[in-house]
């Protein structure tokens, strides 16, 4: 694997996360730093981050963590959303296929093709917005 360089190509590879869980600066630069280096670090600091925020939250009631409930309401509800919306653009897909005849295609072929790709783009997408939601969700106590 690539290592990383300096600060800079480090802040560069962690950019993503910093809306999430982490300011720049917060990981440092070590020298002869990898990937797989960068990498642990990351999900070292996002172990700690999501325990902080779950001893934060606390437990409800009946014992629970609030946590594991915050997990189950958040995972239906971004899974119904992609859902929804995935049915949707099926339905479009299916309405416009027919055209690819025209283009010496098989609809069932390229509906099946993009389907299964559109598919794997939504399971991405949950993933990624459930990790979002569970860094940036807020709890209001009564």
């Amino acid at each position: 694997m690539e290592g990383v360089h300096n600060q800079y190509e480090l802040n560069e590879v962690l950019q993503p996360f910093g809306k999430l869980l982490m300011r720049r600066g917060d990981i440092a630069y070590e020298e002869g730093m990898t990937a797989d280096r960068a990498e642990e670090l990351v999900c070292s600091w996002a172990n700690r981050v999501y325990s902080e925020r779950e001893e934060l939250f606390g437990t409800m009631p009946d014992g629970t963590s609030t946590m594991r409930e915050l997990e189950r309401v958040v995972m239906l509800r971004v899974v119904d959303e992609f859902w929804m919306d995935h049915i949707d653009i099926m339905a479009d897909l299916k309405d416009s296929v027919f055209l690819q005849a025209y283009a010496n295609q098989k609809p069932i072929d390229v509906y099946k093709k993009e389907g299964f790709d559109m598919f794997e783009e939504m399971n991405d997408g949950i993933r990624k917005e459930t990790v979002r939601r569970m860094f940036t969700v807020q709890v209001r106590k009564n």
